[in-house]
């Protein structure tokens, strides 16, 4: 579809932007990195065994986890500069005409533009210019991807990292192509009786133009310590996504650092539903968290949680007489499609998202699932207070564990 868009491009000026030499640099130091996994892995090949006393023992295990982590985490760190190496990244210069066009358009509106390229990666376009705004600027970013849309026939959106203004000094500012859809959610919560904050924090933020993310995340416990443990997991998620890590490696990631910091009696839930607003997709990772429905036309489908919360370390599952059982419990939870499972959506279908509070209200899922399919859903933030107080009423106003709704909506982007 984007490639039978005339937007003006000389196709003549195309290139790749990492050369040859650059690919080489990195898949070296990708090289690096799996050379320095593979001596942790070495490490723990030469760690003692045999009869140890308490003391030795518990410093062992957490040498172990240490040394895993690190192999881990190095290994991914390799990964992910492979796949920048061999990643294709072509740029385009708009002809002549039509940055003229965009040249004298900006500058009735303060805006100086000094260079404009498109981008193109895994299929996604980008729009990046370099510009700077005059005391007389009356353009936001915003005004400037409707004028890109309008030049180049093609729907662009301001991207979350450009200011709001255009800077006095030149600065780069990149406009990225928009979905066909929008998803838009109301956000419910209610905190545990007596404590004056909640355990549960929930994010819901655009990635790209095109990808939504929608988490909730369960500290153990109530209170201070588990709204601080929750919230710190969803900044390091957000953290990671931006930086351009995969849902799961991002994850993976801050799974491995409550397991370093051994948090076995404290492990918070994460849930995340990620949304792609070009295909009209949802995919869901779950972590300990609860299930999650969505709601088609007259049916409702649930995408059930078969994960740990952060912090559970899988390799010490000690089944009976000390055999361990973590290797085939591990190959069952990873080898899951539901895990991985993406689930296609259309215009009008809703999803619900909640921590383990709302189901502890109900005692059951049927009769949330009742009210979730019975409410009208025009204004998804009335859907969501809705459902929150039909939680309280159950409950008889008793609010026993802290409580986090969230409801999705997907609609088609008007032009």
């Amino acid at each position: 579809m984007q490639e039978d868009v005339d937007m003006g491009l000389d196709k003549k000026e195309e290139a790749k932007l990492l050369p040859a030499y650059g690919r080489k640099r990195i898949l070296l130091l990708a090289d690096a990195y799996k050379e320095l996994s593979y001596s942790f892995r070495e490490m723990e090949a030469e760690a003692p065994t045999g009869i140890m006393d308490r003391r030795e023992l518990v410093f062992q295990k957490i040498l172990h986890e240490n040394r895993r982590i690190m192999e881990l985490r190095l290994k991914e760190m390799a990964k992910s500069m492979e796949e920048l190496a061999e990643e294709s990244l072509t740029y385009s210069v708009p002809n002549a005409r039509k940055v003229r066009i965009l040249k004298n358009g900006l500058s009735k509106h303060g805006i100086l533009l000094k260079e404009i390229f498109l981008l193109r990666r895994k299929g996604a376009l980008q729009f990046v210019l370099t510009m700077r705004g005059q005391r007389n600027a009356d353009y936001t970013t915003e005004d400037i991807a409707g004028v890109l849309t309008e030049l180049f026939g093609f729907p662009l959106v301001s991207a979350k990292e450009n200011l709001f203004f255009v800077a006095y000094e030149y600065d780069t500012y990149v406009f990225e192509s928009r979905g066909r859809f929008q998803f838009k959610t109301g956000i419910a919560v209610a905190t545990k009786e007596n404590e004056a904050v909640s355990g549960d924090n929930c994010l819901v933020y655009d990635v790209t133009g095109t990808k939504k993310v929608c988490m909730i995340s369960d500290g153990a416990g109530s209170g201070a310590e588990a709204c601080r443990d929750s919230e710190r997991v969803l900044e390091l998620v957000e953290k990671y996504l931006d930086t351009g890590f995969t849902m799961q490696e991002a994850a993976d990631m801050v799974n491995s650092l409550f397991v370093a910091q051994g948090r076995e009696q404290n492990m918070p839930t994460l849930d995340v539903g990620i949304l792609d607003l070009v295909e009209g997709t949802v995919a869901f990772r779950k972590y300990g968290a609860c299930d999650s429905y969505i709601r088609r036309d007259d049916t409702i489908e649930r995408v059930k949680n078969i994960g740990f919360p952060l912090g559970f370390h899988v390799n010490g599952l000690e089944g009976e007489n000390g055999v361990y059982i973590a290797d085939t419990l591990k190959s069952e939870i990873d080898t899951d499609g539901l895990f991985d499972t993406i689930y296609e959506l259309t215009e009008g279908n809703c999803i619900l998202m909640i921590s383990d509070g709302v189901l502890e209200c109900y005692g059951d899922e049927k009769s949330l699932l009742q009210t979730f399919a019975k409410m009208e859903i025009d204004d998804v933030e009335e859907a969501a207070n809705f459902l929150m107080q039909c939680t309280i009423r159950r409950c008889a106003g008793r609010i026993r564990d802290d409580m986090t709704i969230v409801v999705g909506k997907l609609t088609a982007v008007v032009s």
